[in-house]
């Protein structure tokens, strides 16, 4: 069997599980890795090791198939994935995607093309000084971290869907960062209120610059499938004066005379 899979840049070395479908059963032909050995938009995958599915011989058969990445090897009971993203490096690793179900194929038609998309939420954010009380270089080494953020989902990497969110005590996520980027990948939110990106800059004695992801207008809620960019510039905040002039107070009434002598 050959497999194709679009929509995404695969790495070489990628994983992704596959199932063979009759119906809504697996018959044991679950979970097989499948991997690349290019780096495309376009990947070839090819079975590995004692992971090689066939069609029946029965040429009335028809099989169904499902797939996911990343691979893994054992998943939970129901073919469930689980999605933890309270840790963010590498990136690929929680990148979860799944591929819509691919129906009535054969050995005579055995060309399975799956089409992969994202679960969850990717953030791309590009960290830069005002040039006027901070530069560039005064902002190295700045760590970003996203908080209110709920960190468990599950995803049945057969049935497909969306990935289910698992409502627990919510988080501050600390983001990949490099250089002046930071990356993360999150879950999908129906709201952003009280989500705070958090920039602490270690040349500032850790100073934190904070902003609000809900005051901007395209990021009310995070989308599954969606990427969202952000540019953020830090500056110092200057200090603001304001002030008012008063008559002078009369220390001694009218004034007082005297002589000098």
């Amino acid at each position: 069997m050959n497999t194709r899979a679009y929509d995404n840049t695969w790495e070489a070395g990628d994983a992704i599980g596959i199932y063979m479908l009759d119906g809504e059963t697996t018959d044991g032909d679950g979970n097989h890795k499948y991997t690349t050995a290019e780096t495309a938009e376009t990947g070839s995958f090819t079975a590995a090791e004692g992971q090689t599915l066939y069609f029946p011989v029965n040429d009335s058969e028809k099989r169904d198939f499902a797939a996911y990445y990343p691979y893994r090897e054992t998943l939970e009971e129901g073919n469930v994935y689980t999605v933890d993203v309270s840790c963010q490096t590498p990136q690929k690793d929680i990148d979860l995607m799944g591929a819509a179900k691919v129906e009535g194929k054969d050995k005579n038609d055995p060309k399975v093309a799956f089409v992969f998309t994202h679960k969850l939420v990717k953030l791309a954010i590009t960290i830069k000084a005002d040039g006027t009380s901070l530069t560039d270089a005064d902002l190295a080494g700045t760590t970003v971290s996203l908080s209110n953020q709920q960190t468990a989902a599950t995803y049945n990497v057969v049935t497909g869907g969306e990935a289910t969110v698992t409502t627990g005590t919510a988080a501050e996520i600390a983001l990949h960062t490099d250089g002046l980027k930071a990356e993360g990948i999150v879950l999908p939110a129906t709201s952003t209120e009280n989500m705070m990106l958090t920039f602490t800059v270690p040349n500032l004695n850790h100073q934190k610059f904070s902003w609000s992801v809900n005051s901007a207008a395209q990021s009310k809620s995070f989308v599954a499938g969606n990427k969202y960019l952000y540019t953020i510039t830090i500056s110092k905040a200057g200090v603001e004066v304001s002030s008012t002039v008063e008559d002078w107070t009369p220390g001694n009434g009218e004034g007082e005379t005297g002589n000098a002598e």
